[in-house]
């Protein structure tokens, strides 16, 4: 093997520079990778390792359609007027024209929707709010529904990339008990 190679022209994160903000995901036909670091979401064509700024304003989650065509993303996170932390919502890319538009809303009982994660037939997206707690959307119905106690955040779950279902780490189990795994239905 031989060394890395840079291919961006990005500083490379560090718990000191945003590291923690740093999110990478290959698109679903390997063909790009997104990454997102200091509230931008580029998109890396793999076959001529071209960059392009996809969106300005994200708190740093994001996932691929199945079809790699387009990306959703979370708003950056702010404080609302009572003090707590919120966003504008869940956000959709489309890769190649890259115009963004609004997918839904955030809204006083969901002020903050970060971390959103895809289903395989793209109607739902599983998300976590500011506490960490986790919520599946339903882009049908509109409707949100709220994962278990103890689900770990979405970042710790993971759709099944054939069927509609959920794999979450269970972050609070009962007693001394490690940690385990839940699985949970397309409706949570």
């Amino acid at each position: 093997g031989s060394g890395p190679k840079q291919i961006t022209q990005n500083p490379t994160p560090s718990p000191t520079n945003g590291g923690a903000g740093f999110n990478l995901h290959w698109s679903p036909d390997g063909g790009m990778l997104g990454f997102s670091v200091g509230g931008k979401l580029t998109v890396l064509d793999i076959g001529s390792l071209q960059d392009t700024l996809r969106a300005n304003a994200t708190q740093g989650g994001f996932d691929w359609s199945g079809n790699s065509q387009q990306i959703v993303y979370d708003g950056p996170l702010t404080t609302n007027a009572s003090g707590g932390p919120s966003n504008n919502g869940l956000w959709l890319v489309d890769v190649q024209s890259g115009q963004t538009k609004q997918l839904f809303a955030s809204s006083s009982a969901y002020p903050a929707l970060l971390s959103p994660m895809w289903s395989s037939d793209a109607t739902r997206i599983l998300f976590s709010d500011a506490s960490g707690r986790s919520h599946l959307l339903n882009l049908v119905t509109g409707s949100i529904t709220d994962l278990p106690q103890g689900t770990a955040p979405a970042p710790a779950c993971a759709w099944a990339p054939k069927i509609m279902l959920i794999a979450c780490l269970d972050s609070k189990p009962a007693g001394n008990a490690a940690p385990s795994i839940v699985f949970l239905d397309q409706d949570g």
